[in-house]
């Protein structure tokens, strides 16, 4: 999708093999490159269908490109251009995509998360500042002692494990459900004994054909003191850069006990990562479809509190179709409105009303003069207040009226807006829309 203005432009993948195809030279272009977007290439692999919650996105302006992937329920990965990312922002929310959290560098997730607070408020919460770091040459020799762990050593891991979670992450987890995330991993951990049980443990983490990252590193605190996270961590580089290899790991940017002892072992600063929450705020989104989006979307705006009305479409499994796409009916899309609104000035509950008094919600064939399964009535939403509003308030139709109400209540769903000359097609073209509203048949609903 081209933005006509400028040279900018986007595209929206089905799954994350279409994804890494096409952007594969980009996120692996030299190693360093791909222990930056391992991430990428890891949730990727479990990336199987487009949906609000799973998406992946190149955004485009000449030779710049800014990437974006989320699988549920992680957090989004982003890297590439700053520059980009305020497009992307506005791009995201014209689509109805969840965001929860960013991970990636300081001034790229910043960025982003600027733009689309200001389009859609909510709270910003920084989580974790992070500092990649890799290992070209070892400087320390390990010593014997340390060991791979086996099925055999899966009581005295989960124990470590359990501490770790504790202390670390604080996170309780007992030991049966320790065992079970262990089983089958115990390969990947790196561990100490110390009187027979163990007290120092690594993991091997996004085990690529030329990287592999450190993780779990963990000390029980009355073992520490004495070198042995040092020699764990050791061991498991050697074996690392042994089958050629590059060891990195994630660190925290506050931690200078950590930070000082990878120093010690060879390791340099590769980049920054930060990792954002964000919270949702009063301002939300409906998502109707009604018939012709042009006479759906007439009147909401004078509503207040409606801060933002667009006219696009709504399921399908084309990305980014096209008005003349959808018109012809072969897509399998409705065209719809999203509206953005201030949920602390107008409720839900007059969304409803307006929509239900434009709309005819007896016809199951289309509306008013517009026909076929692209002009049906569906309600998009994933908020379960809402939809026991819809239900009573189609139930209450049902009743005074004695016929079946045809109108979709659906999971909210991917929007994707359309052309630049269908929005605000009623502000723009008030005589053309009366005209559309009388030829249409809509005159008489509107009016009573």
């Amino acid at each position: 999708m081209k933005d006509l203005k400028s040279n900018l432009s986007y595209k929206i993948y089905k799954n994350g093999k279409e994804f890494l195809k096409e952007n594969e030279i980009y996120l692996n272009a030299n190693v360093k490159t791909f222990i930056e977007t391992s991430f990428f290439f890891l949730n990727a692999q479990d990336y199987q269908q487009l949906d609000r919650k799973n998406y992946a996105l190149q955004f485009k302006n000449g030779a710049e490109h800014l990437f974006i992937l989320r699988l549920d329920p992680y957090n989004m990965v982003l890297f590439g251009s700053k520059t980009l990312c305020e497009f992307a922002a506005s791009i995201v929310a014209d689509l109805n995509l969840v965001v929860e959290g960013v991970l990636g560098k300081e001034e790229c997730a910043s960025e982003f998360l600027k733009y689309y607070q200001e389009r859609l408020k909510g709270e910003i919460e920084l989580q974790h500042s992070m500092q990649i770091m890799v290992l070209n040459k070892l400087t320390y020799s390990p010593k014997s002692t340390v060991f791979q762990c086996t099925p055999k050593d899966i009581e005295e891991l989960a124990l470590c494990y359990c501490s770790f979670k504790k202390e670390a992450l604080h996170e309780k987890m007992d030991i049966s459900t320790a065992i079970e995330i262990l089983k089958g991993r115990e390969h990947t951990f790196y561990a100490i004994k110390e009187q027979g049980k163990i007290v120092s443990i690594a993991a091997r983490a996004r085990d690529f054909d030329s990287s592999c990252s450190i993780s779990n590193v963990f000390t029980i605190p009355e073992y520490r003191g004495r070198g042995y996270s040092k020699q764990v961590v050791s061991k498991l580089c050697e074996d690392i850069i042994g089958e050629g290899k590059t060891p990195n790991l994630y660190v925290d940017s506050t931690n200078p006990i950590s930070n000082h002892l990878y120093l010690n072992l060879g390791f340099t600063y590769l980049t920054d990562q930060v990792q954002y929450c964000y919270h949702p705020s009063f301002i939300k989104t409906a998502v109707f479809a009604g018939g012709c989006f042009w006479c759906v979307a007439e009147p909401f705006y004078s509503l207040e509190g409606v801060r933002k009305v667009v006219s696009g479409f709504v399921g399908g499994k084309e990305t980014h179709p096209s008005y003349a796409q959808v018109k012809q009916g072969t897509t399998g899309h409705r065209e719809a409105i999203l509206i953005e609104y201030d949920s602390s000035k107008i409720k839900y509950s007059t969304l409803l009303e307006t929509y239900f008094s434009s709309i005819d919600p007896f016809d199951d064939g289309g509306q008013f003069i517009d026909r076929g399964y692209n002009y049906t009535c569906g309600i998009y939403t994933s908020d379960s207040l809402e939809k026991e509003e819809i239900k009573n308030r189609i139930k209450a139709l049902e009743q005074q009226y004695n016929q079946s109400v045809y109108v979709d209540v659906r999971e909210d769903t991917i929007f994707y807006p359309a052309e630049e000359e269908h929005q605000n097609y009623a502000l723009k073209h008030p005589e053309k829309i009366k005209e559309e509203f009388e030829t249409s048949g809509r005159l008489n609903k509107k009016e009573n």
